[in-house]
């Protein structure tokens, strides 16, 4: 199984789809997710950070982010309390389905 780090450092190089003009990691992370929402399984460009800004700058790093389609992104922000423990094991069990180690 390999590293979120190694499967980001793998598409280094790989000419992948551009929807965010200034945040490259951000377009990586739908590739890893095959632009997929993380808890519905809609096609999506939304990319979420499970930790919000507000809790300090954790919420830069990329195992922080996550695909979200628009309506379980508003859900996301609308009860940080759940959301976040949600999020973060969905994250784990998607990428863990992928063979990515978290």
């Amino acid at each position: 199984m390999k590293s979120f780090r190694q499967a980001l450092l793998d598409l280094d190089g790989v000419d992948i789809p551009r929807y965010h003009k200034d945040d490259y990691l951000d377009d990586q992370i739908l590739q890893i997710f095959d632009g997929r929402c993380i808890r519905c399984g809609r096609r999506t460009v939304v990319v979420h950070e499970i930790v919000p800004k507000s809790h300090g700058d954790e919420y830069l790093a990329a195992d922080n982010r996550v695909p979200l389609c628009n309506q379980c992104h508003e859900r996301a922000h609308s009860n940080t309390a759940t959301s976040i423990p949600m999020l973060t094991e969905r994250r784990r069990k998607v990428l863990q389905n992928k063979g990515i180690e978290v």
